[in-house]
C-alpha cells in the first residue's frame, strides 16, 4: 500500500494481485526518467514513430494548461459578470464529449450563486432532450455556449441553429448577445460566431485535445458561468501539475497510471468506480478522458461507471476498482472496499477534503491516463475509430432524406412496443421471434468480458430506472461487467473504446420513436432522423467487428422499454 496526495486529495493505492507487476512498472519508470520526460514535451515517450511523435506533440498543450490559464482568470470572471449583469438567468451550454463533460461537472457538483438561474448541458439529440431544455429556460435571458474545437460537430452545430432561431424570434437583433463561441482559431464554428457577431468568441490553445481540454477555456468559461470558484480550483490544477512532472518519487498521478494500465495489461482491464454521491458527477468525465485514451490497437481500459453495486465475492478477476470519498462525510463504501481488498483485487481510494480538489482531479487523471498509455503501448492523444461511426452516420443520414432508407425499417421480429431490427449474424435465432433472438443474444453475452447498453433516448429518470434494472439483471445472469450510454453522447466519450479496444463487448442498441419530431434549421433532416441515423450508423460500426448486437427500436416509447426489459428478464 502506497499513499501520496495532491494538495489536499490523499491517493491510497493498494495493488493486490497485480504487486509484483506494479512494483516492475514503478521501477521502470523511474529508470526511464517518465514524470521528467513527459514534463519535457518528449513525444518518444508514446512512440518512435516520426510521424505519430509530431501528431503527439501538437497535443500536449495540458501539460502546462492550467499555469496558463491563471493569467487568463481575471477576464474570464469580467466576461462572465457582464453576461449576468446584462439581464442572463440561464446559461445552456451546446457540445459533446470532451466540451461538455466538464461543464457537466461542474453544473452538477457545484451550487449556483444567488441570483442566477440554470445551467444546463445539452448532448443529445433526441427531439424531446431538445424540447425538455427549452422548456427549463427563459428563453430571452438566456445564454447559449457552443462548443467544439473543431467547430463542425453535427449535434452542436444542429443545437446552436435551432436555438438561434428560437432566441432570434424571442428577441430579434439581440440574439447575438445571447451566444457565445469556444473553439480553436479557424474552425467552422469560428467563423460562425463572427459571422453571426456573437457576444464573446474564445479561441482555446489548439494543442490541447478535446478530452484533455477541462483546464483550458473549454472548462474553466463554462465553470465562471456555473458559478465555480476558479481560483482556488485553478490554485489545485497547478499543485497537481508541479507535483506529477517533478518526479517520478511518491509521484500519485504516475502511480494512479501505472496501476491502471499494469491491471488492464494483466488482465484487470475493467476498471470500476464507485463515488460518494457528491463526487458522482466526476466519473463520466473521467470515463471520456480512458476510453478515448487507450482504447485502441484492441487494447484499452474499460471503465465501469454508475453500476448496480454487488457482493464482494461477485466481482471477477478481470477487475480494478477506484473509490472517490469526500472527507467529512459517510464512507459508504467502506465495508466493500475492504473485502475487495481482502479479496486481492486492485484498490484506488482518493480522498477528497474539498469541492475545488477536482482542479487537481483533472490534472491528476489526465496524466495518469497518459502514463497508462506508456503502460499498454498506444498513443493516448489520437482516436482513429471515431470518425467511422460519423461517416456511417452522414452515409445513412443522406440515405433517410433521399428516400433510400426509411427510419423504422421492416425488422425482423416484433415485440409489444418494440421490433428488432438489426441482429449481428451469430445472434439470430433459428425461430426468429423477439424472444428468441434475445435469449440467443444473452447466451452470446455469457460469453463475453462486457455487455453494454446503448439507448438513443433522453436520460430521464424514468428512462435511468428501467436501464438500470436491465444493467442489475444483465450482471447477475452473466457474471460480466455492464456499462450504459446515451446516445449520441457516448459516441464523443467510450465509443472509441467499443470499437478500436479489446473486441469482448456484447452490445444492445436502442432507439425509439418519440411523440413529436423537432425540425434543425437550415437542414434537410430533423433530430429524430439526427439520432436514427447515429444509431443505425454505430450498430453497424460494431457488428462489423462481429461482436454480438441486437438493435432494438421502440414504438411505445416508455412502454415499450418496460416491455423490452420485462421480456429480457423472464
Amino acid at each position: 500500500m502506497m499513499t501520496s496526495a495532491i494538495h489536499s486529495a490523499e491517493q491510497t493505492i493498494t495493488a493486490g494481485a497485480i504487486q509484483t507487476e506494479f512494483a516492475e512498472l514503478l521501477r521502470r519508470a523511474q529508470s526511464e526518467r517518465l514524470a521528467e520526460r513527459i514534463g519535457a514535451g518528449e513525444a518518444s515517450v508514446w512512440s518512435s514513430d516520426p510521424a505519430i511523435r509530431e501528431l503527439v506533440s501538437d497535443r500536449l498543450g495540458w501539460l502546462n494548461v492550467a499555469s496558463a490559464m491563471q493569467l487568463n482568470l481575471g477576464d474570464i470572471e469580467h466576461f462572465a459578470e457582464g453576461v449576468f449583469a446584462d439581464g442572463v438567468r440561464d446559461v445552456v451550454l451546446l457540445g459533446m464529449g470532451g466540451s461538455s463533460l466538464c461543464p457537466a461537472v461542474f453544473g452538477q457538483i457545484f451550487r449556483r450563486l444567488p441570483g442566477r438561474g440554470k445551467f444546463l448541458v445539452l448532448d443529445l439529440t433526441s427531439p424531446s432532450a431538445v424540447k425538455r431544455i427549452e422548456r427549463q429556460i427563459d428563453i430571452a435571458n438566456c445564454l447559449f455556449v457552443s462548443a467544439s474545437k473543431s467547430g463542425k460537430t453535427v449535434e452542436t452545430r444542429s443545437h446552436t441553429e435551432y436555438f438561434w432561431e428560437k432566441v432570434t424570434r424571442a428577441v430579434g437583433s439581440r440574439a447575438k448577445e445571447r451566444f457565445v463561441a469556444i473553439t480553436d482559431k479557424g474552425s467552422a464554428l469560428e467563423q460562425l460566431g463572427r459571422a453571426k457577431s456573437f457576444r464573446r468568441v474564445f479561441l482555446n490553445p489548439s494543442d490541447i485535445g478535446g478530452r484533455y481540454s477541462a483546464l483550458s477555456y473549454f472548462g474553466l468559461v463554462p465553470g465562471a458561468l456555473a458559478g465555480v470558484p476558479l481560483r482556488p480550483l485553478l490554485e489545485c490544477a497547478v499543485s497537481a501539475q508541479s507535483a506529477g512532472l517533478d518526479s517520478d518519487a511518491s509521484n500519485s498521478a504516475v502511480e494512479l497510471g501505472l496501476l491502471i494500465g499494469g491491471a488492464a495489461k494483466a488482465g484487470r482491464d475493467k476498471l470500476t468506480f464507485m463515488a460518494a454521491s457528491v463526487l458522482g458527477p466526476l466519473v463520466p468525465w473521467i470515463e471520456q478522458l480512458i476510453a478515448e485514451s487507450t482504447g485502441k490497437n484492441q487494447t484499452g481500459i474499460i471503465p465501469i461507471e454508475n453500476e448496480p453495486l454487488a457482493n464482494a465475492e461477485q466481482y471477477g478477476p478481470d477487475r480494478a476498482f477506484v473509490f472517490f470519498r469526500m472527507e467529512g462525510k459517510p464512507d459508504l463504501h467502506e465495508g466493500l472496499r475492504s473485502q475487495l481488498i481482502r479479496l486481492g483485487h486492485p484498490v484506488v481510494e482518493i480522498s477528497v477534503a474539498d469541492t475545488t480538489q477536482i482542479g487537481g482531479e483533472f490534472f491528476r487523471w489526465e496524466l495518469a491516463t497518459a502514463v497508462a498509455g506508456w503502460v499498454l503501448g498506444v498513443n493516448p492523444f489520437d482516436e482513429p475509430n471515431v470518425q467511422e461511426s460519423k461517416d456511417n452516420t452522414q452515409r445513412v443520414l443522406a440515405d433517410l432524406v433521399s428516400g433510400k432508407a426509411v427510419a423504422q425499417p421492416h425488422g425482423v421480429a416484433s415485440g409489444e412496443g418494440f421490433s428488432i431490427l438489426s441482429v449481428s449474424p451469430g445472434t439470430l435465432s433459428s425461430q426468429g421471434d423477439a424472444r428468441g433472438i434475445m435469449r440467443g443474444w444473452l447466451d452470446e453475452a455469457r460469453q463475453c468480458g462486457y455487455i453494454s447498453i446503448l439507448a438513443f433516448m433522453d436520460d430521464t429518470a424514468e428512462n435511468e430506472a428501467v436501464l438500470g434494472s436491465m444493467r442489475r439483471f444483465l450482471g447477475q445472469q452473466t457474471g460480466r461487467a455492464t456499462l450504459r450510454g446515451y446516445g449520441p453522447r457516448y459516441l464523443h466519450s467510450i465509443g472509441q473504446l467499443y470499437k478500436g479496444g479489446p473486441q469482448t463487448g456484447a452490445f444492445l442498441v436502442i432507439s425509439s420513436d418519440e411523440s413529436s419530431d423537432v425540425r434543425i434549421p437550415g437542414a434537410d433532416y430533423s433530430f429524430s432522423m439526427l439520432k436514427m441515423a447515429q444509431a443505425m450508423g454505430d450498430a453497424e460500426s460494431l457488428v462489423t467487428r462481429g461482436r454480438p448486437l441486437v438493435h432494438v427500436h421502440l414504438t411505445k416509447d416508455q412502454a415499450g422499454l418496460e416491455n423490452l426489459a420485462a421480456m429480457l428478464t423472464s
